[in-house]
């Protein structure tokens, strides 16, 4: 198998593992962390702590709540694909839910889409059944 250097960046290479976790917001362990209003390079380092500490307990099923975000900076895409790799290599998973459609049009647009796993919008229909 060939790699590249972005392939190692975002933790792709090697083995698949078998039957890996499915990202889902309802997993019963998976932790929920909230997204700050602004990730950027003043913010990004206390998320990525917290994620990190959370990793360290044993915790590698996380699910970020992007909810009340509004802007995300070049480095704060980085942690989050920092973070998505850390949580793989845990045998876990990292989930974005919340975004709003200017930061999914933004990670389509750097194609990160295809490295983080971003849940659907939640639409009225869909809190009203929550």
């Amino acid at each position: 198998m060939h790699t590249t250097a972005i392939d190692h960046a975002i933790g792709m290479t090697g083995t698949p593992a078998t039957n890996p976790p499915v990202p889902s917001s309802t997993d019963p362990a998976a932790k929920r962390v909230v997204i700050p209003s602004e990730l950027s390079v003043q913010t990004r380092q206390k998320l990525k702590m917290d994620v990190v500490d959370m990793i360290a307990a044993g915790h590698a099923r996380i699910v970020l709540d992007a909810a009340q975000c509004g802007y995300v900076d070049t480095s704060g895409l980085g942690v989050l694909v920092s973070l998505n790799k850390k949580c793989r290599e845990a045998g876990g998973w990292l989930l974005i839910e919340g975004l709003n459609e200017e930061m999914r049009f933004f990670i389509a647009h750097v194609n990160l889409d295809s490295v983080l796993t971003i849940e659907p919008p939640i639409t009225a229909a869909d809190r009203a059944h929550r």
